[in-house]
């Protein structure tokens, strides 16, 4: 006989299953890595903290990590890109693409320092935007730090990166072992930081992600044009980071997202249906076998 709580907690392992069966097939970004949970959070795209996560927990579109005394090491899938993220920094996944609605892989670098080694595939974009710059990622491994200002620094350790300021209009390419620090109405190249190159590259060593098997092809087949830059509204952009509020476009992924997001709750909630009606049958079993044993001792206690 199996009691209410065996049956809450097989509930429990059922519904997990579930959202994996659901999320399977989606663009994600998988937590490969990190040292301490407690110094940890990761947020939905609605800005709530995940109660419970783990090695292989999988963090769809919008999604946010926050670390704290602690690293962390993500993997893209399916095109295998892998970033280390230093203790104190905070990114979202802003977009992932793998679907039609998508045209690049986003990701806003609120603050901290993040490694990017990103996969050279044919048809694959890649943006990460900071408070002062939005950098097109024309190469494969660079570092982005940020400060409590919004400053930020870039140094590319293989490729091509361009940085573009919002603000000012004004881009420029970074090759290797180019360092770029960009700031509200700056973006300027920096030579001869040769100390500051070896602290980034330090402090940014993957623990267990290998950049060496991330998807490479010849680099001279692989060049993105990133005139969208031209298109971005500068007040809006700024209006992201200055508020504060990462996740008051809640709505607006809704929007976006919608078949994305229905089509793979469409699936999980017809298995939770299903689980929830065993479930609950097997809880109905057992409060009949349950009251049956109660009726038995009643009798019993009657009888003597």
């Amino acid at each position: 006989m199996s009691s209410p709580k065996t049956s809450v907690l097989l509930f429990l392992i059922l519904l997990s299953v579930s959202f994996t069966c659901f999320a399977e097939n989606a663009p994600k970004a998988v937590l490969e890595y990190f040292d301490d949970p407690c110094e940890l959070e990761v947020y939905d795209f609605a800005g709530n903290c995940l109660d419970c996560f783990d090695f292989g927990t999988e963090l769809l579109i919008g999604f946010a990590v926050q670390t704290f005394h602690t690293c962390a090491e993500l993997r893209l899938e399916p095109n295998g890109s892998i970033l280390k993220l230093a203790p104190d920094t905070f990114i979202k996944l802003i977009e992932l693409q793998g679907l039609a609605s998508t045209t690049s892989t986003r990701i806003a670098h609120i603050s901290g320092q993040t490694r990017f080694v990103a996969a050279r595939i044919k048809g694959e974009n890649y943006a990460v935007e900071t408070a002062t710059a939005v950098l097109g990622v024309r190469g494969t491994d660079f570092v982005v730090e940020t400060d409590e200002t919004g400053n930020a620094s870039v140094y590319v350790e293989e490729g091509i990166v361009e940085v573009y300021n919002p603000q000012t209009g004004s881009s420029a390419e970074l090759v290797k072992g180019q360092i770029a620090e960009t700031r509200r109405e700056v973006l300027s190249i920096i030579e001869d930081e040769m100390e500051q190159v070896r602290r980034m590259i330090e402090e940014s060593t993957f623990c267990r992600l290998d950049p060496d098997v991330v998807p490479q092809f010849d680099f001279e087949e692989y060049y993105n044009e990133f005139e969208y830059f031209k298109d971005i509204e500068a007040e809006s952009y700024e209006k992201f980071f200055t508020d504060k509020d990462y996740f008051a476009d809640y709505e607006e992924y809704i929007k976006l997202y919608r078949d994305y997001y229905e089509s793979e709750m469409d699936n999980f909630r017809e298995l939770y249906r299903h689980e929830l009606e065993a479930v609950e049958q097997q809880i109905q079993q057992a409060e009949d076998a349950y009251k049956s044993e109660m009726d038995s001792f009643q009798e019993y206690l009657q009888n003597n």
